[in-house]
Order: structure tokens, then sequence, then C-alpha cells
């Protein structure tokens, strides 16, 4: 059994960025029990539980819930309404708002400013969705599916982003129909590229292996993407957070697996999966 691992997989920069920011904000604290996280830092369980362990960062869910200390934006963003809240109480906040993340914020409002409605594609609970509609008030909307699109009330000038880690081709069809029936639509291309190389490398090397092994949060949304890429190209994909979850008879017959991971996932649980996979490897009489 043959192991290969995508060209470009794991942990992006602002996810890095995020970690460096909330452990310094630790390391500096005088009472550590007083760094939280809004939110969970980012996707990846196994990530939150090592911050907690090892740095006693714990993440809130609401900023009611604590009324001293630091607390970290995390690289999905927030509103603006949340730094004005965090400021009223007197927060020190860490602001590691991923790069790619504000610039769709920036997008947004510019957009906005110029007269359009905006229609953010993407999850309409995701946080950087949630956080990109805060720039805009009540002058935009979330779309995720064209149900949506066909149950919304939209104006006739339209500017539009994405949410960073999906792909404007799973909106194809939203697209077209915001064309179809609005007399001017703007889009700006808001997709992370880091994202963008993840998913095009987790399809070649999808085409050349018989199992993909996709590793990252279940609720990881460029994680999921690059499972469903992989199982649309043909490997037999499976999407997994830990080292645990490997079944040996996963990879019966198989020559050759290949290995990525989302952005959010930290490089020491890829380290531990493709250990556990070569103990695998070495098993097979191949």
């Amino acid at each position: 059994m043959n192991i290969k691992k995508a060209k470009h997989s794991g942990a992006c920069y602002g996810v890095e960025m995020a970690f460096d920011a909330v452990i310094d904000a630790s390391k500096q604290a005088v009472d550590k029990d007083k760094v939280h996280t809004l939110g969970q830092i980012i996707h990846n369980a196994q990530a939150v539980e090592w911050l907690q362990r090892d740095y006693n960062v714990s993440a809130i869910n609401e900023l009611d819930d604590i009324d001293s200390g630091t607390v970290l934006i995390r690289s999905h963003g927030v509103p603006p309404e949340t730094f004005k809240k965090a400021e009223e109480k007197g927060l020190n906040v860490v602001d590691a708002t991923c790069p790619f993340v504000i610039r769709s914020q920036e997008h947004a409002s510019e957009l906005m400013k110029e007269g359009y409605y905006i229609v953010v594609l993407g999850e309409k609970k995701h946080p950087e969705v949630i956080g990109i509609l805060g720039q805009v008030g009540d002058r935009g909307i979330a779309i995720e599916t064209i149900e949506d699109l066909n149950n919304s009330d939209i104006p006739n000038k339209v500017g539009v982003v994405l949410q960073s880690t999906q792909k404007i081709e799973k909106f194809n069809d939203i697209v077209l129909g915001l064309f179809k029936r609005c007399f001017e639509v703007r889009i700006k291309k808001t997709i992370c590229n880091v994202v963008a190389r993840h998913q095009k490398s987790a399809t070649e090397l999808a085409q050349e292996v018989d199992v993909m092994v996709v590793i990252g949060g279940k609720n990881s949304a460029n994680t999921k993407e690059l499972a469903m890429i992989s199982a649309d190209e043909g490997a037999t994909t499976y999407h997994i957070e830990t080292a645990n979850e490997l079944k040996d008879e996963w990879f019966k017959d198989c020559k050759d697996v290949g290995i990525t991971a989302g952005t959010s996932t930290p490089s020491f649980i890829i380290e531990s999966i493709l250990s556990r996979l070569k103990q695998i490897q070495s098993k097979d009489p191949a």
C-alpha cells in the first residue's frame, strides 16, 4: 500500500495566526483562566481540547458569559456590534480574523455603500457568513440553496460575495438565478486561495488513489468540501478527526491511499494519522 499526501493540505495561515495569538495572550495573562475564545477557535475539537489542557484557554458562546479578561476573535470574524460590546464591557480584545475574511467583509461593506443589496453565498449559520452580514445590517441576506433564492424578495441591484471556504461552482444555479431575476449583479471573488489550492490538490490526488482519508473536524465546512470532492472523483473516502477512527479493513486490497486535511487541521493531528497509516502499511504483505 502506497501512502500519498496532497501537495497542499492542512492548517492555513489564518488558523496558524489565530493559534499564535491566543497562545501569546495566554502566556501574557496574569490569570490564565481569564483568556477565552469567542466560539471555538477553529472547527477542530482536538485542537480546542489541547488549548484548554495546555494553556487554560476556553471557548465561550457569548460575551455575556464573561465580565473581564481577554477574548480572542477567531479567524471566522464577527459583526461590528461584537467589537463594540466587548469594548463596552472593558474586555481586552485580540482580533485574529483571517485576512481573507476581512477582505470579504470589506467587499460587502463597499458594495452596500455603492447601492447594492448584498447576497452572501454560503452556510447561513456559519460564523463567517454571520460576520459578513453584520457589515451590512438589513441590506443583505445569506443564500445557501436555490430554494432560498426562490423564496427570497431580492432587489434588482445585487452585490455577491462568497463564504471564503466554498466553491463558486456549488452556487452556479443560484448565480444564474440572480442574473435572470436582477437588473444588475456584481460578484466579488472572495474564495480563499489557500482553500482553492487544497481543493485542487485533493481533486488531483483522488484521481490517483483507491482510498482518500480526509482529516479535519466533522463541523469544518472546508474539510467536508474536501471529502465531497474526493468522493466525486471516485475514490472511496473517509472523513476522520483522529487516528483512532482508522480501521484496517478500509485498506484491504488497497494499492494507493491519499491523505488530505482541511485548513483548520493542526499538523500534530495529521502526523498522528500518518503514523497510524504507516503501521497499517507495514502489515500489508504487498
